[in-house]
């Protein structure tokens, strides 16, 4: 007789495989196998060491997809290398600017040929400084070169190398050979001027110069302090001269402005006396000569003496400086 099941245990393993069948359903339904996401390479010819499958894909910052797997190709014609690196794009994290829903992707890619065309670009970007880790930046740069090496059964996006590799390549056309052996020559001229004997002789004399120098500073110095207390005395006694010129210059100026007009009335009066005498002595007279040479004498002397009074009126400080070129 067949044994009878266990009601319990059978409800029990279908209640868990329900379970395990909502948890299927919950984990592939939001997860990723459940999104339409595209597939996209990128081909490197450098080293992507420091690349890991996984590592981001950022745009700007921003991630938008991840590294799904990493390759090696040979070709045989012309024996290069190139790395194809193969994305994975998550569209659901690029909204419309309009309605703010979720871009989505055209099946045939005309969206990304068009972004190719207007310059966008992928080149390897160190994401840790600690551990080395890269990953890959997107972005748009104009007047690039583009360049695709893929069959086209898959999108690809050109790469640009990355600034450490262009670095790289900068330093390794330089030519290291050339400036080593321009700066040894250099070096080796340097020497050569630093040790000879033109430069130490100069240094010598250079010394001696200096030397001489300090001891004429030495001697200035000696000398500035004696002349200019000499100058300063010189400027006090000068000083008092002048406030006591100031001070007698008015009186003097008067008193010869008074001598002088005195002396001016004084000859007036000789000359009408003369003149009076004149009316009574005969003109042919040899008196009346000598009268007449006398009062001419006279009148010039009076006319030079009211020259002489206007004169000092007019710049009194010529009794002390004399005449100069007044104006």
């Amino acid at each position: 007789m067949a044994r009878e099941a266990n009601k319990a245990m059978l409800g029990a393993f279908v209640l868990g495989a329900l379970a395990l069948l909502a948890a299927a359903v919950l984990l592939f339904g939001s997860g990723r196998f459940m999104k339409d996401r595209p597939q996209l390479v990128l081909y490197f010819k450098g080293s992507v060491r420091g690349l890991n499958i996984g590592a981001p894909v950022v745009f700007r910052g921003v991630p938008i997809g991840s590294v799904t797997e990493i390759r090696l190709l040979h070709d045989p014609d012309t024996l290069e290398f190139f790395i194809p690196v193969f994305i994975e794009f998550e569209p659901e994290r690029i909204l419309n600017m309009k309605d703010g829903t979720v871009a989505k992707r055209q099946a045939d890619g005309k969206v990304m040929d068009l972004l190719v065309e207007k310059g966008m670009r992928a080149r390897l970007a160190l994401q840790s400084f600690v551990t080395g880790q890269l990953m890959i930046e997107v972005d748009f740069e104009p007047g690039s070169p583009l360049v695709l090496r893929g069959d086209g059964s898959l999108r690809e996006i050109p790469t640009l190398p990355s600034p450490m590799e262009e670095l790289t390549r900068t330093l390794q056309n330089l030519p290291i050979e050339s400036i080593m052996a321009q700066l040894n020559e250099a070096v080796s001229g340097l020497n050569r001027l630093v040790n000879s004997p033109v430069v130490a002789d100069t240094a010598a004399n250079l010394n001696d110069t200096l030397r001489e120098v300090r001891q004429l500073a030495a001697s200035v110095n000696a000398q500035v302090v004696p002349l200019g207390q000499s100058v300063t005395g010189a400027a006090q006694r000068y000083g008092a001269l002048a406030d006591k010129l100031d001070r007698q210059l008015p009186d003097t100026l008067a008193q010869a402005t008074q001598t002088l007009k005195s002396l001016a009335a004084a000859s007036a009066r000789a000359e009408a006396a003369l003149a009076a005498a004149h009316t009574t002595i005969r003109d042919d007279s040899r008196t009346m000569t000598e009268v007449q040479q006398a009062l001419r004498e006279m009148g010039a002397a009076a006319r030079s003496l009211r020259a002489l009074a206007e004169y000092l009126e007019r710049h009194p400080e010529a009794l002390l400086r004399g005449k100069g070129d007044y104006r």
